[in-house]
C-alpha cells in the first residue's frame, strides 16, 4: 500500500475496490470540478484516484499550507474554518486541475466524522488533465 501525507499524518491510500467504485462515481458526479466532463467519462477518472480512510478530527490542511494533492470527500464530512455547514461528498479541496503550483490553503479543513477521501496526487492530476484538457480551466 502506498502512503501519502495528509496534514501531519501519513495516511495509507489504496486503489478503488470494485465494491466502492459506485460510491466514488457518485461523489465525482456531485463535484463541481468534474461536472465539466460528460458523465460517460467519470469511470475513467477512477484510474487516477486512490482512497484514504481518515478519522474524525484529523486536520487535513491548515490555512496557509500548500496541499500536496486534490482531495474529494467520498464518505463523511468536512469542517472548513469560516463555514457554518459541513461539506460532504463531492466537495473538493487542495490542488485543482488548473493549479500551476500549489497555492496556500485559504482555510483549515478537518474531518467532521470518520470517512473516505479520494486522493489524486499532483503527478496523477497532471496526467488526468492531459487526458481531459477541459479540466484545465481557471473557472474551476
Amino acid at each position: 500500500m502506498e502512503k501519502i501525507h495528509i496534514g501531519v499524518a501519513g495516511v495509507e491510500v489504496r486503489e478503488v475496490p470494485q465494491d466502492e467504485a459506485h460510491t466514488v462515481l457518485a461523489a465525482i458526479s456531485r463535484s463541481p470540478v468534474f461536472c465539466v466532463l460528460p458523465p460517460a467519462s467519470y469511470a475513467k477518472i477512477l484510474a487516477y484516484v486512490r482512497l484514504a480512510q481518515v478519522r474524525a478530527g484529523l486536520t487535513l490542511v491548515r490555512k496557509g499550507e500548500r496541499p500536496s494533492a486534490l482531495f474529494m470527500v467520498v464518505r463523511g464530512g468536512l469542517l472548513v474554518s469560516g463555514e457554518r455547514e459541513r461539506a460532504g461528498p463531492g466537495r473538493v479541496f487542495g490542488l485543482t486541475p488548473s493549479s500551476r503550483a500549489a497555492a496556500p490553503a485559504e482555510a483549515t479543513i478537518r474531518m467532521a466524522a470518520d470517512g473516505v477521501l479520494a486522493v489524486i496526487t499532483a503527478d496523477r492530476l497532471k496526467s488526468l488533465v492531459a487526458e481531459f484538457p477541459q479540466l484545465d480551466s481557471d473557472e474551476l
